[in-house]
């Protein structure tokens, strides 16, 4: 006789889900239908109670198979078989076995071989990488403000620092809002000059630093903030030095 509980443990051990996270998925994408819960699902899975016909249903939709394989079909396969069961195979895991079973024994082991490649490929992909990147320097948004060159370094993963990233600054005031807010970290590129219009990290002479958008004539920059409260600043090319420009 078929072991119900059984087919369930198999299926959720196949998912790679605890009771706990399995029932949570289950009141996810069924909410309102029946209040699952991990004791509830340890029972059914050893025996002590038998899932009704609506929760079986709800089972079988969730594991992707018929109610009849749910209740009548063993679905725990040994490492010796070898017939391929539908109902938790892809049909291209299912392709994979049918044409490698058809296969002589050393060109089995080079399909198995390729595929072990493939994983190890995979997973140097996925694994999080990461870099130290310059940080330490706060800069105003707003009035300039002293500081001291950044000595200080913090480690983060490769994903989120965009490519030519030189070092991370935090933006103090609120004249950058709302596309920079009080707070702030942006990521800049050192670099000593900018494109019309680009937002910079710039000294003032005798001031400070500054993050504002940059605007150069021939005899004039002008620092222009975001936030319309505060007025345009005007200086000469001898009292600006760009630090670097904003990685947006």
């Amino acid at each position: 006789m078929i072991n119900i509980g059984g087919n369930i443990k198999a299926l959720r051990n196949m998912k790679g889900l605890t009771l706990e996270e399995m029932a949570n998925e289950l009141n996810s994408k069924y909410p309102g239908e029946i209040n699952f819960n991990k004791g509830k699902i340890s029972k059914w899975e050893n025996g002590k109670d038998r899932p009704l016909l609506s929760s079986a249903a709800i089972l079988a939709d969730y594991f992707e198979i018929s109610i009849d394989d749910l209740i009548s079909k063993d679905v725990n396969l040994t490492t010796d078989e070898t017939h391929i069961d539908n109902i938790f195979y892809t049909d291209t895991i299912r392709n994979i076995i049918d044409v490698s079973m058809k296969l002589s024994d050393f060109r089995q082991e080079n399909v198995y071989s390729y595929a072990e490649y493939q994983l190890e490929e995979q997973n140097n992909t996925e694994s999080i990488q990461e870099q130290s990147i310059i940080y330490g320097r706060s800069t105003a948004a707003g009035t300039a403000r002293f500081v001291d060159d950044a000595d200080a370094y913090e480690v983060r993963p490769d994903s989120i620092v965009p490519k030519g990233a030189d070092e991370l600054v935090e933006v103090v005031g609120d004249s950058m809002e709302p596309l920079i807010h009080n707070g702030d970290k942006v990521y800049i590129r050192h670099q000593p000059t900018v494109e019309q219009g680009e937002v910079a990290i710039v000294r003032i002479e005798n001031e400070g630093v500054t993050c504002k958008r940059v605007y150069i004539d021939e005899d004039t920059i002008t620092l222009k903030s975001e936030n319309k409260k505060y007025d345009d600043m005007k200086f000469s090319p001898s009292q600006i030095s760009v630090l670097g420009k904003v990685l947006l």
